[in-house]
């Protein structure tokens, strides 16, 4: 009988671990659905194209899904076990708390193993695949779309906005935001001429060209007229090199250009690592809400879960001043310690 206890709970736990990552998943992509929407129907890009950029990026949603879903199928698993007294049921049998946490740890190596090879192998990839579906996209970018007193984005690396629109290629009173080298147009008229080499033919009559360099220092220069070209395909090399996009090979050959390079290496690991405590800590809150009920474990769940990315979060905007490699490390190891004092306090 003791031997199909661990069997019992991860055949409990397994279904609870895919659900949570669907419903994350699905709150992840909700911020997304009136853009996909509006490529759907207004831009006529292909479905297809659109359900395999969801795919893509699936990665990047699960490196964040599998440490919260681990913590809530646990907690909700051992939070049944207490309620239907089958807890007290298998102790009487002589289920000992290693034959209870045993099959617990186990399945928490296996998600983080999971985690790791998402955010290390497929996250990556995943990026470099959707930014091939951009192109696709962009094949179906046109100035019509481009509407008076409205910021248009579509173009990759460029904010544009007008004040006017005199026809489908001419305007007044145009911003034009390069992004990607911190550089602003501002001219009275401007106009958009699409080409055939995927590319756009932008030129700006009566204005101020304003750009920063490294240092954040702004120069200005007036001019009468200007001309330049944007091209619409992107490729890696036009596209900014986000740390999130990089492989780890790519990570590590930047340590010493900046330290969030050194931060994102470390948190590739250390995320998905964290999943193996919070495999252990919805054990203990689920055993805990028979006495204070199941509320409020979800309740001590969310604000763990919470705490964890804020504390990733906070670590990125300090990775100037303090240590990378500590900073990436931090989370994990506070986690270890609320554990150890929650596990004394229970089982002392």
């Amino acid at each position: 009988m003791i031997r199909r206890i661990p069997k019992y709970i991860l055949l409990e736990i397994f279904p609870l671990f895919i659900m949570g990552n669907l419903f994350f998943i699905f709150l992840l992509l909700i911020d997304q659905l009136v853009r996909l929407a509006d490529m759907l129907i207004v831009r006529s890009v292909p479905t297809s194209i659109v359900v395999s950029t969801i795919i893509f990026y699936m990665p990047s949603f699960l490196v964040l899904t599998i440490p919260i879903s681990t913590l809530f199928a646990t907690l909700l698993a051992f939070s049944r076990f207490s309620s239907d007294s089958e807890l007290i049921a298998m102790q009487a049998c002589g289920a000992s708390n290693r034959t209870l946490f045993t099959p617990v740890v186990i399945f928490g190596i296996f998600a983080a193993l999971l985690g790791i090879y998402f955010s290390t192998v497929l996250m990556p990839k995943g990026s470099m695949m959707a930014m091939g579906n951009l192109n696709k996209v962009l094949e179906n970018l046109s100035v019509n779309d481009i509407r008076a007193k409205e910021m248009y984005a579509d173009i990759p690396g460029l904010i544009f906005y007008a004040n006017k629109k005199l026809d489908t290629e001419n305007f007044n009173e145009v911003i034009v935001i390069n992004t990607h080298n911190k550089a602003i147009i501002a001219a009275q008229k401007g106009s958009i001429v699409p080409n055939a080499g995927k590319s756009l033919n932008m030129s700006f009559e009566g204005g101020k060209f304003t750009m920063a360099d490294y240092r954040d220092n702004y120069t200005s220069l007036n001019f009468e007229k200007m001309l330049i070209n944007i091209p619409t395909n992107v490729t890696a090399e036009l596209m900014p090199m986000n740390e999130r996009f990089m492989n780890l090979t790519e990570l590590k050959s930047k340590f010493q250009e900046a330290p969030i390079y050194r931060y994102e290496y470390i948190k590739r690991f250390t995320m998905p690592l964290s999943t193996i405590i919070m495999a252990v800590f919805g054990v203990l809150l689920g055993i805990f809400s028979q006495r204070s009920g199941r509320s409020f474990g979800v309740v001590i769940a969310c604000v763990i879960a919470f705490g964890m990315n804020v504390m990733y979060i906070v670590g990125e905007s300090f990775v100037s001043k303090y240590n990378p490699t500590l900073l990436g490390c931090l989370p994990i190891a506070v986690l270890s310690v609320i554990l150890a004092v929650v596990w004394i306090r229970r089982f002392a």
